[in-house]
């Protein structure tokens, strides 16, 4: 078995739940994700030489190929992956209405929903 664990490359804190998608290979299509701990075992026979993405929502995606050491009996590999976080800019949108305000329906629908949240006792 191999371990990966992934990890912020400015604070090096592990990701949990990070999405590990295998590209190539006879696996390409499947994948699993990283634990609470940053952390996902895996059988790295059946990995080697496939190309693997990991992604995370604020990282930028990393792929590479994955190759076993052979240095290393395969309980002990561990493959440590750095994701990058990425700056999302957020725009303001501006709505503009046309016409006038209908306050009387906008009092109905207020006390409406007030009646519809009241539990069953309470409308006897």
């Amino acid at each position: 078995m191999a371990k990966i664990i992934v990890r912020d490359t400015d604070t090096l804190d592990n990701l949990p739940f990070v999405n590990v998608a295998i590209l190539t290979g006879p696996n390409a299509g499947s994948g699993f994700a990283t634990n609470l701990n940053g952390e996902a075992i895996f059988n790295g026979d059946e990995l080697e030489g496939q190309t693997i993405r990991a992604s995370y929502v604020g990282y930028t995606p990393q792929t590479w190929v994955y190759s076993k050491s052979g240095t290393v009996p395969d309980d002990l590999e561990v493959t440590v992956v750095y994701l990058r976080p990425h700056t999302t800019e957020l725009n303001e949108a501006e709505i503009e209405t046309k016409g006038r305000f209908n306050w009387w329906l906008f009092l109905a629908a207020v006390v409406l929903a007030g009646v519809l949240r009241k539990p069953n006792e309470a409308r006897k």
